[in-house]
């Protein structure tokens, strides 16, 4: 018997692995005229690759449409079964004459079902741009709705890099496009320097593009907290005074400024002793004296320099832009006078008609106790709905109007679910569960929730050991609301599920 030494064992079962998913997104069924009905939600947040959980899935009533080895597919519920979101007779689903497959983990993103069509953001190389298309399940047809323009990769131009979270809503899907500043030297070397997120809309009848911030000098950053038909909830963060990028520093440095916080001798004997040619050596030791220098500069600088934010809502109809509020944010430092963490006073939650949800950050870091808080946007009001008296926090929609929160029982290291009725104002207590709670929601439909349990082992290998895959769970709305956990039902999309 041939036995593999242990060094030999994980490459020779990563090929293994790699190959069946390989084969398995070339034979996987093709959506054909399997029927997708819409989401319950007013809001629906697109499918992701590599984000963060609550934005990697999106649930519709029949299934879960997601994104996975390059591929947009749909798990079907009733036929317990995956399929790609494609038509065409005998596509192998491998290349780009594929309407479901995109080439790279960030080229695809934003895949949802929204009003009887499936949405898709993919990057067009060949065209220099980035496409929200319609794609249509019943041919190989795809409609592109509204494109993007990427940008040059040449010295002193924004590109745009990525696109991040998107959100439909009303006529409109909502996306944050983060735009690079390229930076190249004379000898072609450099790259991205600093980056900035542009919010950008898309009116899915008419393809019309709004843009709610221009780009800047990547001194602020843009963040979408909250979405509806009718409104759109920003944050800007900005620095009173500019910081120098590390070029800039660079540049500077050269001049002559910065020059005693440069500590050329601590690195040039270590860099004598790697490199034989003495200018090699010196170019090491600079490099890396500059790299501490601005390494301390970024941490001086933002101990020293306020942080502003401005919370802006946006309304959707007139296209008009009211400030929720701004100010400084409050910073913490550690023992080293080196901040640890710089926020905005707000945790926005969602919203439900003309109601805002949001909290307190402040509370959420330093108070014992934690207030949900409600904004009307008809009138400008602000009210306490109710208070965690130990610590809580709002977990999620539930249904329309109706909020899913935990308030926390800290003594007893447990968390009570509870719902609250925004119309009516009504709580009803449901069950306790660990205060870190392993069924994280990611979505619902009129039946049935979805989430992720974290505490499922995947594999056991030496790469491996201590990771843990969140795996999907759909369980029965009943069943949850008993506090019956363990009636949690396991989906398999994939290898990793």
């Amino acid at each position: 018997m041939i036995k593999l030494h242990r060094q030999w064992i994980f490459p020779f079962l990563l090929l293994f692995l790699l190959g069946m998913v390989f084969s398995l997104s070339a034979c996987r069924e093709s959506v054909g005229e399997t029927a997708i009905r819409g989401s319950s939600s007013p809001v629906v947040y697109g499918a992701s690759q590599f984000a963060n959980a609550s934005d990697t899935y999106q649930v519709c009533e029949s299934g879960i449409l997601y994104l996975s080895s390059n591929l947009a597919q749909y798990y079907d519920f009733e036929a317990e079964q995956s399929y790609v979101l494609c038509n065409r007779a005998n596509c192998r689903h491998n290349d780009t004459s594929c309407p479901a497959y995109a080439k790279g983990s960030d080229a695809m993103t934003g895949l949802a079902y929204f009003q009887d069509a499936v949405y898709l953001v993919r990057r067009n190389d060949d065209a220099g741009e980035y496409e929200l298309l319609r794609l249509n399940l019943t041919s190989d047809t795809q409609e592109v709705v509204a494109a993007l323009e990427i940008g040059s990769y040449e010295n002193g131009e924004w590109v745009l890099e990525r696109i991040g979270n998107v959100a439909y809503a009303g006529n409109h899907v909502w996306m944050e496009a983060t735009y690079g500043y390229v930076s190249v030297d004379e000898t072609g070397h450099g790259g991205i320097e600093t980056e900035t997120v542009v919010l950008t809309g898309i009116d899915i009848t008419t393809g019309e593009i709004t843009r709610l911030n221009e780009v800047t000098d990547g001194n602020d950053s843009i963040g979408c907290k909250a979405v509806s038909e009718d409104y759109v909830v920003f944050e800007r963060l900005w620095y009173d005074e500019p910081m120098l990028s590390e070029s800039e520093f660079y540049e500077a440095a050269k001049r002559g400024e910065y020059a005693q916080d440069i500590d050329l001798d601590k690195y040039i004997e270590e860099s004598l002793k790697i490199y034989e040619n003495e200018e090699d050596a010196y170019a090491n030791a600079y490099e890396n004296a500059y790299s501490e220098a601005y390494y301390n500069y970024r941490n001086e600088y933002q101990a020293a320099v306020p942080k502003q934010y401005a919370d802006m809502i946006y309304e959707v109809s007139t296209g008009t832009l009211t400030e929720f509020d701004s100010g400084e944010c409050f910073k913490e430092l550690d023992e080293d006078g080196i901040v640890t963490g710089e926020w905005a006073p707000y945790i926005f939650e969602g919203i439900d008609g003309d109601t805002l949800l949001y909290g307190s950050m402040y509370e959420y870091i330093y108070e014992d106790s934690d207030t949900q808080y409600a904004y009307s946007f008809s009138n400008g009001t602000r009210e306490a709905l109710f208070t965690y008296p130990t610590g809580g926090a709002f977990y999620c929609f539930a249904d329309e109007h109706v909020a899913l929160c935990r308030d926390y029982r800290r003594e007893e290291n447990q968390a009570l679910f509870f719902y609250y009725d925004l119309e009516t104002g009504e709580r009803t207590d449901l069950f306790l569960d660990d205060i870190n709670t392993t069924f994280q929601m990611i979505g619902y439909t009129q039946d049935r929730y979805l989430g992720l349990i974290y505490n499922d082992p995947v594999m056991s290998l030496d790469v491996f050991d201590g990771a843990y895959f969140g795996t999907l769970h759909q369980i029965s709305k009943e069943d949850f609301e008993s506090g019956n956990l363990d009636a949690a039902e396991k989906i398999s999309l994939g290898i990793f599920n």
